[in-house]
């Protein structure tokens, strides 16, 4: 009701699967349900090793358990929507041990009973009871996971899909088009972490929270990639008050958010929930054999605004390679400090920066190495502000 009176639709989040405290005998974060299914086998098992204590939706009693689980959060509570958030955690199967094709049957039938569950309350309420589901980043590794998003769209069984990193570093690279190709009809939101990145997943120096500058960044690309708006994921004020507040402020049309800084910064894929058979997306490092290109979906860029490129190395530097954006040769790098956060960046890391003209919709930016001496690239950002 409260949240009605300030205007805000409220829905809730079942995390489908949750793995806190792995290595823990007992948890106040537990109910009986996950001590019986231990005792039971019901597990996936060790090989999963922080997964090892997700539950395997192969056992009826997991999905029974998650159906009953919905309808009593429905009944109990009165809510424009329910998510179903299954990035807490996508390892719902055996699924490297288990037959892919049975995995998918299995969860696509579960969708089909909480679509029908959440339609039930519906009807009793006497309105609309939307469902967003959070998957992995792009449909291929939803699928080998077990999730067939392509059939849930086509059968109308979720109104929103959430594309999503896991926890250790937002993702720059999320296929928004993609997915809206393959799920048309359905809103797709993708999903900002409060994390830029972390050594937990991608050997930086240490963990790094995104800025309210650069989670604006990630939100003015996807918005100019075609999204349907912006899903942040554990930016409420836990870990940074006044950058939550700052981000959930500001986080609105891209003409909003270009009012204020923005940063656009090269991230990759938290490898720590990579399925097997799929090679990590991690742009950095990136060794220059001859070129590299880097885009960023920048849209319109209000006049009056610098621009400037930064290029962060580990190998070489400015001088052993020839830069453009949008075809247009940059030069006059100067050596600048890492810019917050410092952790974001590998170890070793030296940054240069130089201003840029303002691009027009989007920037394509070209690293071509001059001569022979050997470059890695280890970091890129547009930088934009007044």
């Amino acid at each position: 009701q409260r949240c009605r009176e300030i205007g805000i639709r409220p829905w809730l989040s079942i995390r489908m699967n949750d793995c806190h405290d792995p290595a823990a005998e007992t948890s106040l974060l537990r109910e009986d349900f996950f001590y019986e299914a231990r005792r039971r086998g019901m597990m996936n098992g060790a090989r999963y090793g922080h997964y090892r204590n997700t539950l395997n939706y192969r056992f009826p009693e997991v999905r029974e358990r998650f159906l009953a689980l919905i309808e009593e959060q429905l009944l109990r509570y009165d809510v424009e929507g329910i998510e179903l958030d299954f990035m807490r955690e996508t390892v719902c199967f055996d699924y490297a041990g288990e037959d892919k094709d049975t995995c998918v049957s299995i969860m696509t039938d579960f969708m089909r009973k909480a679509k029908a569950v959440v339609d039930g309350v519906a009807a009793k309420r006497g309105k609309k009871i939307q469902i967003a589901i959070r998957l992995a980043r792009d449909p291929d590794r939803a699928l080998a996971f077990g999730f067939d998003a392509k059939t849930y769209a086509k059968e109308r069984l979720v109104d929103v899909i959430v594309p999503s990193p896991r926890f250790h570093g937002s993702d720059s690279t999320i296929p928004v088009a993609r997915w809206q190709e393959e799920c048309a009809g359905v809103l797709i939101l993708p999903c900002i972490e409060s994390f830029l990145s972390s050594d937990y997943c991608q050997a930086k120096n240490g963990v790094a929270l995104q800025t309210a500058e650069t989670v604006r960044g990630h939100a003015i690309a996807y918005r100019e990639m075609g999204a349907d708006g912006i899903y942040t994921y554990n930016l409420f004020g836990q870990m940074d008050y006044l950058r939550d507040r700052e981000v959930q402020r500001t986080l609105g049309e891209v003409a909003e958010m270009y009012r204020y800084p923005v940063r656009f910064i090269t991230v990759g894929e938290d490898w720590d929930i990579c399925p097997e058979g799929f090679a990590p997306i991690e742009p950095f490092p990136c060794p220059v054999e001859e070129e590299v290109f880097f885009r960023y979906r920048t849209g319109k860029i209000p006049e009056g605004k610098t621009v400037a490129l930064r290029l962060g190395f580990t190998e070489g530097c400015p001088a052993h390679v020839s830069v453009s954006v949008n075809g247009i040769p940059v030069s006059d790098f100067r050596e600048t400090p890492m810019p917050h956060p410092v952790a974001a960046a590998r170890k070793g890391t030296v940054c240069y920066t130089a201003l840029i003209p303002t691009p027009v919709g989007g920037a394509e930016i070209c690293v071509k190495r001059t001569g022979s001496s050997p470059v890695t690239v280890t970091w890129v950002e547009l930088d934009v502000r007044d």
